[in-house]
């Protein structure tokens, strides 16, 4: 199956420590925490999201994260 992600990813502080620091020596690259933490052999959960809970890098983003809470606010 193929899940949309978002951001943040949370993971125990000594769980990704862990997880990056194994990466690094074995020279495993990955596309997320995730995948990493994955390559500990540990489960991985996904927590049910929202498409407003959107990623705010751009002045265009800020647009769209200001409309979004306006209708949240407002209902228009």
């Amino acid at each position: 199956s193929i899940w949309t992600i978002q951001t943040p990813q949370a993971f125990l502080h000594d769980i990704i420590v862990q997880a990056h620091e194994k990466a690094g020596v074995d020279k495993i690259t990955a596309t997320d925490d995730a995948a990493l933490v994955e390559y500990l052999n540990y489960n991985v959960r996904i927590v049910l999201g929202e498409y407003s809970n959107i990623k705010i890098t751009t002045k265009e983003d800020l647009i769209m994260a200001e409309t979004i809470l306006d209708y949240m606010v407002n209902g228009q």
